[in-house]
């Protein structure tokens, strides 16, 4: 669906999660610094009211004494978290451009004022560099430096997908809650198929080999054919023609001449 300028907030209430959306108008991109630097009381060089904010870090040129747009993906947006709730109800910001959601705060701010959150796609900065057609000013360069300024953009057919909406609903969220569940699952799953300690590889306590007196297992890799390192002497009987012992490493216990072991520590 299309959104076009200006961006009222009748227009913001009617977008709802999932959907598609095509911007036309002007935007503003806003980082870390420019975040920080409104929270904290100062007054912002453009008009915020109804407007759209973008996070993004911008690469442009000037060809012919114009600025030209080369990249304009969006950054990681929960790094505005502390800031963007506040920025949104004292502006009248209606629109949040960035990638990979961002928190209850901004949630719930979206919710009062009417502001909706709008997912861009993260690896497509050229793409993206090709909606936008004009660039009108640039605002605190001086200040901050050319990707943390305010770039004013005019730009046709933007896309995003609308995944925190003005109604308290957010993907980011839903799928945090599917996916954690899903893991849990999983986990379940895998302890579930986890051997029995022992089972089939030859694994017995030593008590105290360790130097911190916990239990120690040694697996030899061969069913049924482990042996104890007897505390003190760190020395295990040698398996194979010849008999006798090897030594296993005071510096390296797990690490004996002629075989490898593995110590399992605790109780597993």
């Amino acid at each position: 669906m299309k959104l076009e300028a200006p961006f009222t907030e009748e227009k913001i209430r009617a977008l709802k999660v999932g959907e598609i959306v095509e911007i036309t108008g002007v935007i503003f991109t806003g980082r870390d610094a420019v975040h920080k630097y409104l929270h904290d009381g100062n007054p912002s060089p453009v008009d915020l009211k109804n407007s759209i904010i973008y996070h993004c870090g911008p690469v442009l040129v000037k060809e012919g004494g114009r600025w030209v747009v080369k990249a304009a993906g969006p950054t990681t947006s929960i790094r505005e978290e502390p800031y963007q709730g506040g920025l949104i109800g004292k502006f009248g910001i209606r629109g949040v451009i960035g990638k990979g959601g961002m928190g209850p705060k901004t949630l719930a701010a979206c919710k009062e004022f009417g502001c909706a959150y709008l997912h861009a796609i993260g690896g497509a900065a050229q793409i993206l560099a090709d909606r936008v057609t004009n660039v009108r000013g640039v605002h605190l360069m001086e200040k901050f430096g050319s990707p943390e300024a305010i770039w004013e953009f005019e730009v046709e057919d933007f896309p995003v997908v609308v995944t925190m909406d003005a109604h308290g609903n957010s993907l980011h969220k839903d799928l945090q809650a599917v996916t954690t569940e899903k893991l849990k699952g999983i986990f379940e799953e895998i302890d579930r198929k986890k051997p029995s300690a022992g089972r089939s590889r030859g694994l017995i306590e030593a008590p105290g080999c360790g130097a911190s007196g916990r239990d120690t297992r040694i697996r030899t890799g061969i069913p049924g054919r482990a042996h104890a390192v007897q505390a003190g002497m760190r020395r295990a009987p040698r398996d194979g023609p010849g008999g006798g012992a090897h030594r296993v490493s005071r510096a390296n216990p797990i690490t004996p001449r002629h075989r490898l072991a593995e110590p399992i520590h605790g109780n597993a």
